[in-house]
């Protein structure tokens, strides 16, 4: 914690000098005793119930200390350190999406020219992220706040250890870093040569991954022994040199599921598929068989064959069997995202890769999982975003 002299310069040099040496020395219970003291001697200042907050962060009290800086940002909204211990006790608690939140509320209330406190923030802000495995955003938080400040040693050991050799945010297994960097590399001259910097829909931001995947799997996947001997940039220059069937991607139309409108609140999107079909699985399936689409490549079944059956064609009996393990391939991921950061998110991502692994090569399974689980992330940071804007425009 830092103790800026806007925040603490009323202070008597004493107890100054005394909060300092009980944070310098880790006394953690006599600093919570100090802090509520100071709390009741001056009232209007926030930074002594953010020192409370940090106190039972540090002796694991959690659940105490977010019920308490609750309570205090009803009284301080505008605080910044208050909304960062907050964040603290929420990664603590392991609710890693209420942490982001706490962590961006408070990198927003920070002044521009509290440089170190905005660095702390953005540090917290990237550990919430990576560990709901935003794992791009996760980096390009702890590399922002290495520029705000240098000497942020925690910044910049989880850059050190969370950077491959292309300067990418690692992947959960090493060999995963190949196949991640490959589909950047297509995935941004896709968005490049249409003019864009997202997908104007789902079922467009599945048909690339599907067909990014199905490349990888056709063309590379059986080249991993001779791709590992070569450097970062041979390996990348390959990957580039890549030509993806972008031509099977159809142009975004009516009849595809957009996202949604920024000025409506209805659920009424039209949906590409036919009513009833597929009526040998859950009524969800068809949204589901949509992210399953990487799976599904994977397997021999190509977007342009899952659209027919969408669209009312009568699968085969294998292509049944494959629709159905891709389904209980997706829906796990779907729980995992769900519950980013915890113990039941480890739990649905093995059972996903244990179903996909029943059809596919362990290291193709887990490609083809975490494919998934990026276009949700990606759909899902996206509706986000869309989320952002309509409130602020409400606001205004």
């Amino acid at each position: 914690m830092n103790l800026s002299e806007e925040e603490f310069g009323f202070l008597s040099k004493e107890d100054l000098a005394r909060l300092g040496e009980l944070i310098a020395a880790r006394k953690y219970h006599e600093l919570l005793t100090f802090a509520r003291n100071r709390m009741k001697l001056h009232p209007t200042v926030p930074a002594f119930a953010a020192v409370v907050g940090m106190c039972y962060n540090q002796l694991r009290k959690h659940d105490e200390a977010r019920r308490f800086l609750e309570k205090q940002l009803d009284r301080f909204p505008n605080s910044s350190q208050l909304c960062f211990e907050l964040g603290q006790a929420f990664l603590g608690l392991r609710e890693s999406a209420e942490a982001e939140q706490a962590y961006r509320d408070a990198v927003d209330l920070a002044d521009d020219d509290q440089q170190l406190l905005k660095s702390s923030y953005l540090t917290g802000l990237g550990g919430a992220c990576w560990d709901q495995k935003k794992r791009d955003e996760a980096l390009a938080y702890w590399r922002e706040a290495l520029e705000l400040d240098p000497e942020n040693q925690t910044a910049k050991a989880m850059v050190n250890t969370s950077t491959n050799e292309y300067g990418e945010a690692k992947a959960p297994a090493e060999v995963m870093d190949e196949m991640y960097h490959f589909q950047a590399i297509q995935t941004e001259k896709y968005l490049r040569e249409r003019n864009t910097r997202e997908f104007p829909t789902i079922m467009e931001a599945t048909r690339v991954v599907g067909l990014i995947v199905k490349a990888w799997n056709a063309d590379l996947a059986p080249r991993r022994d001779e791709l590992a001997l070569m450097s970062a940039a041979e390996r990348s220059e390959i990957y580039a040199a890549v030509k993806v069937d972008f031509d099977a991607v159809s142009h975004p139309n009516e009849e595809e599921i957009a996202w949604p409108d920024d000025e409506d609140d209805d659920d009424d999107d039209e949906m590409i598929w036919q009513e009833g079909i597929l009526p040998f699985l859950p009524e969800d399936a068809p949204a589901a068989m949509l992210f399953g689409s990487a799976a599904l490549a994977a397997a021999g079944i190509s977007m342009a064959r899952l659209e027919e059956i969408l669209q009312g064609a009568e699968p085969t009996e294998d292509e049944e069997s494959k629709l159905e393990w891709a389904y209980d391939i997706v829906m796990p991921v779907f729980e995992a995202t769900a519950c980013r950061g915890t113990e039941d998110d480890i739990d649905a991502m093995m059972e996903a890769v244990a179903t996909a692994r029943e059809e596919l090569e362990p290291e193709i399974a887990v490609a083809v999982v975490r494919a998934i689980r990026d276009v949700i992330l990606e759909i899902a940071s996206m509706e986000e975003k869309r989320s952002s804007k309509k409130k602020g425009k409400k606001r205004k």
